[in-house]
């Protein structure tokens, strides 16, 4: 699952990349909406949905990844390839607590940080911000 991830990430790190690239990769039936893609389901093991955001509606370049997994990944492994997270707590009820790690998952031209929406004892939803 992980690797996974990490092949998301090092793509969506490259100058040049494309929304289209990444739902590319992601495989699976695709919607675009102008301001984001929805793909459900993914062609990727242990990912059930994602989500392209675009960095302007219309324009083929991405902000970020969303990537909702079938099962929640464990949070110690990320702790221990990405260091000890900052946990920023919801401001509404019913949102998750988002746990942001300090070392990029991809540091390039452009850095990748990944957020986890934790759920269910791990992180049942994972944010590639292309910072």
């Amino acid at each position: 699952m992980l690797e996974s991830v990490r092949t998301l990430a090092d793509l969506l790190a490259q100058d040049g990349v494309t929304v289209r690239d990444l739902v590319t990769l992601l495989g699976g039936k695709n919607d675009d909406t102008g301001a984001n893609v929805l793909v459900d389901p993914t062609a990727l093991p242990g990912v059930v949905r994602a989500d392209v955001v675009r960095a302007q509606s219309g324009v083929d370049v991405p902000a970020h990844l969303e990537l909702e997994l079938e099962e929640p990944e464990p949070l110690q492994p990320l702790e221990s390839i990405l260091g000890r997270p900052v946990t920023v707590y919801p401001d509404h009820r019913g949102q998750p607590v988002q746990l942001v790690y300090p070392i990029p998952l991809v540091d390039r031209s452009r850095q990748i940080t990944l957020i986890a929406n934790v759920a269910d004892g791990g992180a049942r939803i994972l944010i590639l911000r292309r910072d």
